[in-house]
């Protein structure tokens, strides 16, 4: 399996050395400091392809486009992480304005262009998309809180709309005391844009993306697009470890 991580916040420590990474991933993390670097990068890997895909409907046939971005020729990739996409988005935010300070209502439309093109883009590739984002909490009129991606403007209530599987990180005591990571898969009113696709899923689940690639492949879909909100230490980095199997025990012989 080949994994390309975007390391945006100098994360990618909880999954080790860069040497153990780039062993384990088949490429070395990648830690773009603005965000032409990243645009460049992904210019270099993917291109646009476009065709024409005709459905018939009884005696209709209808011609609709398709849109993808596929891998460049020579290049492979099945995941593809950006880790936070709340700081990358940050990073274009400085290609707006050079000091951070969003002045007026066109910078702010945008930046929210310029998100809803990248999710949009990131949603039509082929490989597996994973995206993880901070989570911040929004105080409602009846007074509860629920939790959404913390990311400027309306981002923060519809990027969720662009993936298959939405998780919402955490951790839970067990009986002996230790605290387990897990993900909440279910829509709440806290986890108010948690969901699951497939349907195929608990919640809540241990923190482990081959339960989440099992059911994708177990409803046929060609990839999935999955988002990771959650607040700093609740495992949305480390659980990314889980993407590579855990090598099969081997049986013990018999003593004859």
């Amino acid at each position: 399996m080949k994994i390309l991580m975007f390391d945006v916040e100098r994360g990618s420590k909880s999954l080790g050395s860069p040497e153990t990474i780039e062993k384990q991933f088949g490429y070395p993390v990648l830690q773009p400091t603005e965000y032409k670097n990243f645009s460049a990068l992904m210019a270099g890997l993917f291109m646009h392809k476009t065709e024409l895909v005709e459905k018939k409907v009884g005696t209709l046939v209808s011609k609709e486009v398709k849109e993808t971005l596929v891998l460049q020729e020579g290049n492979e990739l099945d995941v593809l992480i950006i880790d936070t996409f709340s700081e990358l988005m940050k990073q274009k935010q400085f290609t707006i304005s050079p000091d951070g300070k969003m002045k007026d209502f066109s910078m702010w439309g945008e930046l929210k262009t310029k998100t809803d093109e990248l999710l949009r883009r990131l949603q039509t590739m082929r490989p597996t998309v994973i995206c993880t984002v901070h989570g911040k909490d929004v105080k409602l009129p009846d007074g509860t809180n629920k939790i959404v991606p913390n990311m400027e403007g309306s981002a923060s209530n519809d990027m969720a709309k662009w993936f298959d599987f939405v998780f919402y990180s955490g951790t839970q005591e067990q009986t002996d005391g230790s605290m387990k990571y897990i993900w909440h898969t279910e829509h709440t009113s806290l986890h108010a844009h948690a969901k699951d696709r497939s349907g195929l899923l608990g919640s809540p689940i241990e923190q482990d993306y081959q339960l989440v690639l099992n059911a994708m492949k177990e409803k046929g879909f060609e990839s999935a697009k999955i988002l990771i909100i959650g607040s700093p230490g609740t495992g949305k980095t480390c659980s990314l470890k889980t993407l590579l199997p855990k090598p099969k025990k081997k049986a013990n012989k018999k003593v004859a």
